[in-house]
């Protein structure tokens, strides 16, 4: 029991980005979660909630998201991913541009 507030300690275990956003879904077999946490090693959490928004937006425009748990195929992740890399890079890009515009205004 933590003295000072008279609740137990609070211990934290560290885990993957997959295990806090993964929602309700399931993953066909060809598709590896360890490949994904690998492949998005050093994004954000808002990055992986992206992904998964993007993967909803494709299960919707393909109509797939009906029934309880739709399946995320390989191509759906593998398509998300690309949308949400590119987001990134063009964001990065943009903040490159500012600063050097910046630099070259001193």
């Amino acid at each position: 029991m933590d003295e000072k507030s008279n609740s137990p300690p609070v211990t934290r275990r560290p885990t993957r980005n997959s295990e806090i956003h993964k929602p309700a879904v399931d993953f066909a077999d060809e598709v590896s979660l360890d490949n994904l946490v690998e492949k998005t090693n050093g994004w954000t959490g808002a990055h992986i909630e992206s992904l998964f928004e993007e993967i909803g937006e494709i299960l919707l425009k393909e109509d797939r998201d009906k029934g309880e748990n739709p399946t995320i195929h390989r191509m759906d992740v593998e398509r998300a991913y690309e949308r949400v890399q590119a987001q990134i890079n063009n964001k990065e890009a943009q903040r490159r541009r500012e600063q050097e515009a910046e630099e070259g205004a001193n």
